[in-house]
């Protein structure tokens, strides 16, 4: 069993290509799941290396029905 670490929204970005803000701007639309490890008010989101597979292939999914 591999174990993967958690993403930050940087991390997760670089894989998305896209940025951090905008990572951030899909987990607060719920359109990435994503858990806030922080204590304080500024949120530290971690993201599960699952979520960002399963982001992509729903948009995948939304690509092939669109351009039908």
């Amino acid at each position: 069993m591999m174990i993967r670490r958690p993403l930050t929204p940087n991390q997760a970005a670089e894989i998305l290509g896209t940025s951090g803000d905008h990572v951030r701007e899909l987990i607060d639309a719920g359109l990435l799941v994503a858990h806030n490890t922080s204590l304080g008010k500024t949120p530290r989101w971690k993201i599960d290396p699952d979520s960002i597979e399963d982001f992509k292939r729903q948009r995948s999914n939304v690509n092939k029905v669109s351009n039908r």
